[in-house]
């Protein structure tokens, strides 16, 4: 993370990894007094639900529906969370997303959108979102198996749909050699 020219926070989160909502809280609260806060979600590979929920804290400070879990045998499981009141970043929020944000990343992005908390910039998030096991195998064979499914509180689906951004941008292989951020510069110019 870093204080971006302009009273900026960036803080980029690669995955919700055990331990990472810890980190995330602590940026988060570092850029408390910035003008904006850029979260940016491109390439994060989800992780756990209970650090993608810590984190969520760290941006709301009031009751959040976190949507529903279905598994395989129909059962719903709808959750909510309490924010962090006072403590949470209330200033304006700006998500940045890619092809390559998946899993926990997603639910994070749409529940941003779903609660008008922030705005997203990218182009659309990978649509996988089952939440899924591992298990060893012989041979050093892993099978990842699904267990059940993510609806958010207003009833979308991500798996195989994504998360479509609020404004499309995706970095052309010139802006990659000359290492160019469009997505984050859009960011910066909406501020």
């Amino acid at each position: 993370s870093r204080l971006l020219d302009g009273n900026l926070g960036y803080v980029r989160c690669t995955s919700f990894s055990s331990g990472a909502d810890k980190w995330f809280e602590q940026e988060v609260v570092k850029y408390a007094s910035a003008r904006g806060l850029i979260l940016d979600l491109r390439g994060n590979t989800g992780g756990y639900v209970g650090v993608v929920q810590n984190c969520l804290r760290s941006i709301f400070p009031g009751v959040l529906e976190f949507g529903i879990f279905v598994s395989r045998s129909g059962r719903e499981k709808a959750n909510k969370l309490k924010g962090r009141g006072e403590k949470a970043y209330q200033g304006t929020l700006t998500v940045l997303i890619d092809e390559r944000t998946a899993s926990g990343g997603e639910i994070f992005a749409a529940l941003v959108r779903e609660n008008r908390r922030g705005l997203l910039i990218g182009s659309t998030t990978s649509g996988q979102v089952l939440n899924s096991r591992d298990y060893k195998l012989p041979h050093d064979f892993l099978l990842s198996l699904a267990f059940r499914d993510y609806i958010t509180p207003q009833g979308i689906r991500l798996e195989d749909a994504g998360v479509r951004p609020d404004i499309e941008i995706s970095p052309s292989i010139n802006d990659i050699r000359s290492g160019r951020n469009p997505e984050l510069t859009a960011a910066i110019g909406r501020f």
